[in-house]
């Protein structure tokens, strides 16, 4: 009985060791390193490890060279089964032909469900819930009626429950 009990705790130890002395910066790096095959280029951030995470203060996102948003705080929570990124304060920058400030936004990914990402956030658009198909390679966004829509009503379609925002990529 003992050793039962001694295995059960080495495969409740074994993943939170795993994680906890993960090379936390070097994956976020090696990220860094395709996001700019895709010209995005994150800068001027300061990074941090935590017990089960990473901590990207202050981080500027650059697409083709030219500015376009920056952000107080992204974290980023992993248990390897789940997965979970807290953005907080990101603003798109001055000069882009649309503007839209997140207050927060969440981001959630879990193994039960690969191949999606589900998305919440707190927008000046108003509120945002949404689903990413990585598989099928589509955004589904849904957007109630707070928040002014200027700028942005192109991309919109106007529901009885609000506004939703589909696409491809």
């Amino acid at each position: 009985m003992q050793m039962v009990k001694n295995i059960i705790i080495v495969m409740i130890l074994l993943p939170l060791f795993a994680i906890m002395l993960m090379p936390k910066k070097e994956i976020y790096y090696k990220l860094e390193e395709q996001l700019k095959q895709k010209s995005i280029v994150i800068s001027n951030e300061k990074l941090k490890d935590t017990l089960f995470g990473l901590t990207i203060e202050h981080p500027e996102i650059y697409f083709n060279g030219a500015k376009v948003a920056r952000a107080e705080s992204i974290e980023i929570w992993s248990l390897l089964a789940y997965t979970d990124i807290d953005i907080v304060g990101a603003k798109i920058v001055e000069g882009m032909p649309i503007h839209a400030d997140i207050t927060s936004a969440n981001i959630k990914h879990t193994i039960l469900s690969p191949l999606n990402l589900e998305l919440e956030a707190d927008t000046s658009l108003g509120g945002v819930n949404g689903d990413i198909s990585l598989m099928d390679r589509t955004v589904s966004i849904a957007i109630d009626n707070n928040g002014s829509k200027k700028g942005f009503e192109k991309y919109l379609k106007k529901g009885k429950e609000g506004w939703k925002y589909e696409s491809r990529f």
